[in-house]
């Protein structure tokens, strides 16, 4: 196992401890079943090793802890994950911080007050969550935990109402900008273009009679200018 899993799995097993009431006689024996194969010949090893130097019987799980992780835990391991826990900052959302920052406590198997708990939460919260979460008033870690989700939820609210707003009034302003737009001229040349019935494509023309002379009842010139000199 590398270290994380033999500190997932070192929590699981104490507390089957807690659950089953396992006796402290029992439980050194009770643990070697739950080990798994690689660490069961590495624990029957270790016992025999011990009985042929003469050494006591490892007969407490405090004890049997350390031997066990001193063999998963490098020594750097231990500070390094304390390091990643107190640079721990709030990425995505307040539920997934959550989940990290309680590995990170049950890994480093960190006891501290409960403020101090607290402190060290809030301040890797985004800043536009812990703002208003200071502003609160909270007795315990889990309440801080509750309120930090409560905050998350009401600004997502507020920013979707926002951008819908911001949505509607950019169609709107979209829809004034560009009013219907009048007939064109080409539109109206070419209604004029179209000829009405009746009517004639040039100017209308005024025919007058031809000349008649009233003498000779001849055309084309009048009594005066009569050549017939006809008596009527």
């Amino acid at each position: 196992m590398n270290p994380d899993e033999f500190i997932n799995w070192l929590y699981i097993v104490e507390r089957l401890l807690e659950f089953k009431k396992v006796p402290a006689d029992r439980v050194v024996k009770y643990m070697a079943i739950k080990l798994k194969r690689n660490d069961f010949l590495w624990w029957e090893n270790l016992k025999r090793n011990r009985n042929r130097e003469g050494r006591s019987k490892i007969t407490t799980w405090d004890k049997m802890k350390k031997f066990l992780q001193r063999k998963h835990i490098p020594d750097q391991y231990q500070q390094d994950l304390f390091l990643q826990f107190t640079q721990l900052q709030q990425q995505l959302l307040v539920e997934e911080y959550v989940a990290a920052f309680e590995q990170y406590s049950l890994k480093c198997g960190l006891i501290e007050p409960e403020e101090n708990t607290s402190a060290r939460f809030l301040g890797g919260l985004q800043p536009a969550i812990s703002n208003v979460v200071q502003l609160q008033l909270y007795w315990t870690f889990q309440d801080e935990v509750i309120l930090a989700l409560k905050v998350e939820k009401q600004q997502h609210r507020f920013k979707k109402s926002v951008e819908k707003s911001s949505m509607q009034d950019s169609v709107t302003k979209k829809l004034t900008l560009c009013p219907s737009k009048p007939p064109s001229l080409n539109s109206r040349t070419q209604e004029d273009s179209i000829p009405r019935r009746g009517m004639q494509n040039g100017p209308s023309q005024l025919i007058f009679p031809a000349r008649k002379c009233f003498k000779c009842q001849g055309y084309e010139h009048i009594a005066v200018h009569c050549l017939n000199h006809r008596t009527v």
